[in-house]
């Protein structure tokens, strides 16, 4: 593993030699290390890093999607670059040199989707993402570092004229041709077939390459989320005379857990939160052809630039106002810059795509480029090739972003273009038109290529039982999360509520269930090496995550949860009036304040905000947005018995002032469904202040039930507890006479 990533620091220099990382197309051909020649150029193509050693000076390039990615750390008199984060942060633990946690971006990742957007923060405040369009030099004699962009000249070449169609000519061109070189020698090639645009266009070049489909797999999911992409799948396979989903026997190599965990982290940790875990290796490469990276062919994700911005901020905020503060900030600083930077603002569209581009197109398709790298599997994304990549996307008389793809299927496989494409979408008529106006103005003559039958299948391939079984690796980090020490741990550097969030997800998310719990276990990682360089130690790393999985009890963490709403108080608060009434939480005591939008409170008389707190104390000082009428409402919670029926949850309100005013005389019992209510007119403008004191409904209450000591003695987790919180009752609660 360590072979695949390399370090270049102020102190090496002098020892570093010429190296090929990855794999590139050179002369219709897949490059690695040993094929690879730099004579040839390097064209961006496929997913590499590149060292290039010349006399005095050291060059870093990448490719073009920036798949590997180049992490910089950089002082005064010191720098260190690498092509894998772990491993540059490995390296910077042990040495003198400071490394500190980001805690922005730190909050955010937690929170974010399956990669964070934004283009070259990391966890680490002083370590950043070179640009995928930049290449690194390093000065040997004065051990100094720079940086050089490279126009790539995207979207400049309009599609309607003769020199771009003879740029989408030679593409297609080139991958009949890999495709068919590929096939020569081998039948180990997987094809992706859905229901989508990217991966029709890649069919349109195998269908076209004249080679044997039988002895491969063309592979569309047939899990019930895709059913939709698998019916037109099939009927294009049934069409066009192949079959889905064939098994193809490949030799294989088992890995050990170490192995297949240092696989994903030392090319995604801190980027990216889905993680495959291969169990082998393949033993000869295996092909891959997939419509990855499709989306920067199109107008993606055609949405501008703010609600890019809010959808982010959305998730964020589900998770706490510690990370929705840490998310904003980012956002705020890092928008203004691509605004600034492209002389645009937040209502643009293009400015979506970019920023695509820069960040979840590099980070989700290019680590997996890695990723399967690194295990043998070679992918090959047509649609992200650098030529392909300097067509625009529109012209000034067809402004439909498919139609690249429509010209491509039109001038060389038109019978796939009348399938139906997933979601109920069909390609535009007016589209088509137009694209075969362009085809009639540039004819194309297609080659005649040969037949290719492909090398026989060996049937007597007999692999070695793997070590390690699918899930197995996806097991051992759900385990760690829910050991106690991880827990313990965990909550030194964040909050419970978003431990909670996070374990809740698990069970939710039928598709990716623990993409946030690899995040958790990233940035603990992360905070590990932090201590390691701040206090100078040696230690071996790693070596920690091996205690978490003891003394796992989920069920005294659901205990324990359930506790928790004994503690809440929920506040339900509205202006009421026009649509647009609203009011401003412009401070809070409780700086995890859990505060939501939700829309059933949200219509043609404001938007209402519902708070839930665990504090015993809270302060909030609120703005009216326009003329209203002010609802505040003080709540319990409602939970799940046993049964599955829900019950109410009590909360003993001790204090409720507004503005100063006491609206309780003695204290006062709610539930979800019998709240405290005040209601008073406001105006525009208007600063309400509210106090709210109260206990969860325990012994210190100036209430009682009878069912405490009965209940006690139900269950042997709950009576330390129970001593002073109440659990599950059901009779009618009276107050002492």
């Amino acid at each position: 593993m360590n072979e695949e990533f390399f370090i270049i620091d102020s102190d090496n220099i002098n020892s570093i030699q010429n190296r090929f990382f990855g794999y590139t197309i050179q002369n219709n051909e897949i490059a690695f290390e040993n094929e690879f020649r730099s004579e040839k150029g390097i064209n961006g193509s496929g997913a590499y890093v590149f060292i290039d050693v010349k006399d005095d000076k050291i060059s870093v390039f990448q490719d073009q999607t920036g798949s590997y990615g180049i992490y910089i750390y950089k002082t005064e008199n010191y720098f260190a670059i690498s092509n894998s984060f772990l491993k540059l942060i490995e390296f910077l633990s042990k040495s003198k040199y400071p490394i500190s946690l980001n805690r922005d971006f730190a909050n955010y990742y937690l929170s974010a989707g399956i990669v964070p957007l934004f283009p070259d923060e990391t966890l680490i405040d002083e370590i950043c993402v070179l640009p995928r369009n930049y290449t690194a030099h390093i000065n040997k004699n004065t051990s100094e570092i720079s940086f050089e962009k490279i126009d790539y000249q995207e979207k400049t070449i309009s599609l309607d004229c003769e020199e771009g169609v003879a740029i989408l000519d030679k593409w297609f061109d080139k991958y009949v041709e890999l495709f068919r070189s590929i096939r020569h020698t081998t039948n180990s090639i997987t094809l992706d077939l859905s229901g989508g645009y990217d991966s029709r266009v890649n069919a349109a070049i195998w269908l076209s390459a004249n080679i044997n489909l039988k002895n491969l797999k063309i592979f569309s999911n047939q899990k019930d989320v895709f059913s939709e992409d698998y019916e037109i799948a099939s009927k294009i396979a049934e069409h066009f005379d192949f079959e889905l989903n064939n098994t193809v026997a490949k030799q294989t190599i088992p890995y050990s857990m170490k192995d297949s965990i240092n696989i994903t982290e030392y090319s995604q940790l801190g980027f990216h939160k889905l993680r495959n875990f291969p169990i082998f290796r393949f033993a000869q490469p295996h092909y891959r052809i997939s419509g990855h990276c499709g989306e920067i062919r199109r107008r993606y994700p055609n949405k501008p630039l703010k609600d890019y911005g809010e959808a982010i901020l959305k998730k964020s905020k589900s998770y706490g106002n510690t990370y929705f503060n840490s998310t904003k900030t980012l956002i705020d600083r890092k928008f203004k810059e691509l605004c600034d930077k492209y002389d645009s603002n937040s209502e643009s569209k293009e400015l979506s795509s970019i920023l695509y581009t820069e960040t979840r197109n590099r980070y989700h398709y290019g680590k997996e480029f890695i990723e399967g790298y690194l295990h043998n599997k070679i992918t090959i994304s047509p649609l992200a090739d650098p030529d392909l990549c300097k067509l625009q996307i529109t012209t000034p008389e067809c402004d439909d972003d498919l139609l690249i793809h429509t010209f491509i299927l039109l001038r060389h496989c038109p019978d796939l273009l009348y399938f139906n494409v997933e979601g109920n979408r069909q390609i535009n008529e007016e589209t088509i038109r137009y694209a075969s106006e362009i085809n009639e103005k540039y004819p194309y003559t297609p080659k005649d290529y040969s037949f290719i039958e492909g090398p026989k299948l060996d049937e007597d391939i007999e692999n070695e039982e793997n070590i390690l079984k699918n899930g197995d690796c996806e097991k051992k980090f759900k385990n760690i999360f829910y050991s106690k020490n991880f827990i313990k741990e965990y909550e030194k550097y964040f909050t419970k509520k978003s431990y909670r969030k996070i374990r809740d997800k698990i069970d939710k998310d039928p598709n990716h269930p623990l993409q946030d719990v690899y995040s958790a276990i990233d940035m603990l990682k992360v905070i590990e090496y932090i201590n390691i360089n701040n206090t100078l130690r040696r230690d071996s790393i790693g070596s920690w995550l091996e205690s978490y999985p003891a003394e796992i009890d989920e069920r005294e963490f659901e205990i324990d949860k359930m506790l928790d709403n004994y503690h809440t108080l929920r506040v339900d608060l509205k202006n009421f009036g026009l649509e647009n009434n609203n009011l401003e939480i412009l401070e809070s005591t409780d700086i995890e304040l859990d505060e939501t939008t939700p829309d059933w409170f949200c219509d043609e008389k404001g938007t209402g905000h519902v708070i839930k707190t665990e504090r015993s104390k809270l302060h909030l000082k609120l703005k009216v947005i326009n003329d209203g009428k002010i609802d505040i409402k003080l709540k319990g919670q409602f939970a799940k018995a046993q049964n599955g029926k829900k019950f109410p949850i009590y909360i003993d309100c001790t204090k409720f002032e507004v503005d100063g005013e006491n609206m309780l005389e003695t204290n006062t019992l709610v539930n979800h469904d019998d709240p405290i209510k005040f209601e008073k007119e406001v105006n525009n403008g208007d600063i309400i202040s509210v106090n709210i004191e109260w206990l969860p409904f325990n012994k210190s209450s100036i209430y009682h039930t009878k069912e405490l000591d009965s209940l006690k003695e139900e269950n042997r987790i709950l009576k330390e507890k129970l001593d002073t919180q109440i659990f599950n009752f059901k009779n009618v609660v009276k107050k002492i006479k």
